[in-house]
């Protein structure tokens, strides 16, 4: 603790106690400086003085943090330098087993990813969770771009007021609307299970500034009730069909600076404006996973979802695919820019992720991180009968950033079933 000595302003007391807290001023300046007062033992706070002692005034002082060494520059480098140490040595599989569900206003709610929540796990972008629908869910509205996979049982979700039907491998699609989606979820069969799991790319969210609005609170079982299904539109057209844009949409491609002064760009974003809008009103909201074929290619059997070649959705910020691994066999090895999210939906195996082996089950997430020269992996079906299903995500920045992404995209070995199909 400090003293000074005389009735000197605050501002003109010794610089900050390296403790903390509260500095001590004396009102006799006619004493000399001493010990602490926890040395002393003599000096007590205003108004319990002793006779014949000096008053002393415990006074509260605003102590400033130790600014860390270096410059803002500084900070970055060592910022930058603890994302990338995240992503090398972070969790790269995260169990099921070891995540709880959690009641709450929507619903019941395990999280596997979020970067509020879980900052062990070396992917830092994702909200990954499952939702368990008893009965029915809550009611809320917030911004689309987000997809939902349904893992078991069949529901029903209130899309903005029209219905939208699902049952196990189907892929739920929120559009992104001015304002936001309002949704609500049903359990048609309450004495089955109804599973869901959401993948979301927090960056899209921020960019849309997706905020959350809760309408309505989960109800108990008492109250839960299907009648209000009865009152939702129909939605059929948003599931599985898509419509041409009737106007025909060619881009403006600019090969040269010299074709730039007899353009209007502006009026060329409002005419692209326009074609987007257009083909959303007519984009697929459900993709129905059993009306998909499934395509063998060198990293594996895939079922396609969502892909920069497909048109028809009515989002284009996700790759989405499952893939199929028979019994004892692998999927192809492959270079990746990473940031990619794996849901084991069936069986048992291990991931060769930059030559480190990482074992998971049916429930378990495994995640490619997001690493400054890209990865390289290859999934196993530990399983010799049974085949493995993995539910795969990740973010379709192909059309600005690019497939590569700096890092690299390569096919470095076909799988089994591959090369004896060629």
């Amino acid at each position: 603790m400090r003293r000074s000595l005389g009735r000197r302003p605050a501002a003109h007391l010794p610089g900050p106690s390296p403790l903390g807290g509260y500095v001590r001023r004396a009102f006799d300046a006619r004493r000399p400086r001493a010990a602490s007062a926890a040395q002393s033992g003599r000096y007590q706070a205003a108004g319990s003085e002793r006779k014949g002692e000096p008053r002393v005034e415990l006074e509260r002082t605003r102590e400033r943090e130790p600014e860390a060494a270096g410059t803002k520059y500084d900070q970055t480098l060592r910022d930058r330098a603890q994302w990338v140490e995240r992503a090398m040595t972070g969790e790269v599989v995260v169990r099921g087993s070891e995540r709880q569900y959690e009641p709450n206003r929507q619903g019941h709610i395990k999280r596997y990813l979020n970067p509020k929540f879980f900052p062990e796990t070396a992917l830092s972008e994702w909200i990954v969770f499952i939702h368990d629908i008893k009965r029915q869910s809550g009611k809320h509205r917030h911004q689309g771009g987000l997809v939902i996979f349904v893992l078991e049982g069949e529901g029903t979700s209130d899309v903005d007021g029209l219905r939208v039907d699902w049952r196990p491998g189907d892929l739920l699609l929120l559009p992104i609307k001015a304002n936001g989606v309002t949704h609500q979820h049903f359990n048609r069969d309450p004495q089955q299970g109804a599973r869901w799991m959401a993948f979301i790319y927090e960056p899209f969210s921020r960019y849309l500034m997706d905020q959350i609005v809760q309408v309505e609170d989960m109800p108990d079982d008492a109250s839960a009730s299907l009648a209000p299904l009865q009152r939702l539109g129909d939605a059929s057209a948003r599931v599985g069909h898509f419509v041409e844009d009737g106007h025909p949409y060619e881009p403006l491609r600019i090969t040269n600076p010299a074709q730039l002064g007899s353009v209007d760009l502006l009026d060329e974003l409002y005419r692209l404006r326009d074609h987007q809008q257009r083909v959303a009103q007519r984009a697929v909201w459900m993709i129905q996973g059993d009306q998909l074929p499934w395509q063998t290619t060198a990293q594996g059997m895939v079922r396609w979802y969502l892909h920069p070649a497909i048109d028809y959705a009515c989002l284009h910020t996700l790759l989405f695919y499952v893939q199929r691994i028979p019994g004892g066999s692998r999927s192809g090895r492959q270079r990746h820019g990473g940031n990619a999210v794996f849901y084991a939906l069936q069986g048992r195996g291990h991931t060769v992720l930059d030559g480190v082996t990482h074992t998971w089950e049916a429930g378990d997430i495994m995640t490619l991180p997001n690493r400054p020269g890209g990865v390289v992996y290859q999934h196993f079906n530990d399983d010799p009968a049974e085949p493995v299903m993995l539910v795969a995500c990740e973010p379709d920045l192909s059309h600005t950033i690019g497939l590569d992404r700096g890092a690299g995209f390569e096919q470095l070995e076909a799988c089994p079933e591959y090369r004896a199909g060629r």
